[in-house]
């Protein structure tokens, strides 16, 4: 007997997790804006954070211990962060204002060339609110908050996973390099650097969440048919 209540409670709490799961698969598909609001809230907390220089003294630690590149390479660095420096120059230049912005302009044109006007607004419309963001950001916070190169990295990786889906790994791990070279070679510090983070993945999310059609209808509309 205790083994049958034994694995009845296990039952129970398997059944309960999945009515918990899909009960927030329900709530996100609802409300697909929600994370997208979250992140944006994160994103302005932060900002108050940096403007009243709360994270300066954490900012300046990572600095001195997570940029080697801080002043370009020295004699004393092995040759593959040496080597690695040139590299990351490259990318950083890419994710740049200019070329990020010519970028996403040629891949918004692809997008309307392959018939996806609508989609391809979509992405002008976030690179723009992007640069928005960062010029805000850097009017109220801080003159280098959020970091614009993490921002328009991960914005222009988005943009080129949806041109090209199969090559999504290659395109990510772009603007995760642009962001290591962002660390090693302290060009912002870390509070920047999620601030970014944060920025991006609120664009992203919006785009993600406009291309969608909802999953859902209401019960009056499920009724009729």
């Amino acid at each position: 007997m205790g083994d049958i209540a034994e694995s009845g409670k296990a039952i129970g709490r398997r059944e309960r997790a999945r009515s918990l799961e899909l009960q927030t698969a329900r709530t996100a598909s609802r409300h697909p804006l929600v994370p997208a609001a979250v992140c944006g809230a994160l994103l302005v907390a932060l900002a108050v954070l940096v403007a009243s220089g709360s994270s300066a003294r954490f900012d300046h630690f990572m600095q001195d211990h997570l940029s080697p590149l801080a002043h370009g390479p020295q004699r004393d660095h092995p040759f593959l962060l040496t080597w690695l420096n040139e590299w990351l120059t490259i990318a950083m230049s890419i994710a740049a204002p200019f070329l990020s912005t010519a970028a996403a302009l040629l891949g918004c044109l692809l997008l309307a060339l392959r018939g996806r006007r609508d989609r391809a607004i979509i992405w002008l419309c976030a690179y723009g609110a992007g640069l928005l963001i960062e010029v805000v950001g850097k009017l109220t916070a801080d003159p280098s908050y959020p970091s614009g190169h993490t921002l328009r990295a991960m914005l222009l990786a988005g943009l080129a996973s949806e041109l090209w889906p199969r090559r999504q790994p290659w395109f990510w791990g772009f603007a995760a390099f642009v962001i290591l070279g962002i660390i090693l070679k302290g060009t912002h510090p870390p509070s920047d650097i999620v601030g970014g983070v944060l920025a991006a993945t609120m664009l992203l999310l919006v785009v993600s969440a406009t291309g969608q059609k909802p999953s859902w209808r209401p019960r009056s509309q499920s009724s009729r048919t």
